[in-house]
């Protein structure tokens, strides 16, 4: 079933669906989609806030990735076999500058 009732009969006892009483009752439906759509729309601004604040959050850990890069190639901390980031900044190692 569809979750509507049946229109009244004559004669069961039940109230008489009238135009006005349809009206009324549009009225509510109409009311409270608008009220959902506006909820929506809310729901919506938030969801975008939201994923713009993720994506600076993300910019920020990436900067901090290679920044943390640099400092451990400054400090001879990364193993040799790691290839060197191409455009990366490159710091001279003082260990093998003074040998």
């Amino acid at each position: 079933m569809n979750g509507l009732q049946p229109a009244a009969k004559i004669g069961t006892g039940m109230a008489e669906v009238t135009n006005d009483l349809i009206y009324e009752t549009l009225k509510q439906v109409y009311s409270d989609l608008s009220d959902v759509k506006f909820d929506v729309r809310e729901l919506k601004k938030r969801m975008t806030g939201a994923e713009e604040a993720l994506v600076g959050m993300n910019r920020r850990l990436d900067r901090q990735d290679g920044r943390l890069e640099r400092i451990e190639r400054c400090l001879d901390l990364r193993q040799l076999a790691e290839p060197t980031r191409p455009g990366g900044y490159e710091c001279i190692n003082r260990r093998s500058a003074a040998s």
